[in-house]
């Protein structure tokens, strides 16, 4: 979160955060490092149960972000 804070303005505000279009390219680039650690480390995933393995706010658990194809896209 310190990213958030570091650039200030919406972006520094969690609920508004997402009008901020660096929001995107900060979370695009946080999703394309997650992508290619899983593609070097197959199988070494963390093991998380119960509240911990919730992505809050959202319904998705830690395994579910686990492939973007779960989310409609993919790395090359």
């Amino acid at each position: 979160n310190t990213v958030h804070i570091w650039v200030g303005g919406t972006m520094g505000n969690i609920p508004t955060a997402p009008a901020d279009p660096i929001f995107w390219m900060h979370h695009a680039n946080v999703d394309r490092i997650w992508d290619s650690w899983q593609k070097k480390n197959s199988g070494k995933n963390p093991s998380l149960v119960g509240s911990h393995a919730i992505m809050d706010p959202w319904s998705f658990t830690e395994s579910d972000t686990r492939s973007t194809n779960n989310f409609g896209y993919v790395y090359q």
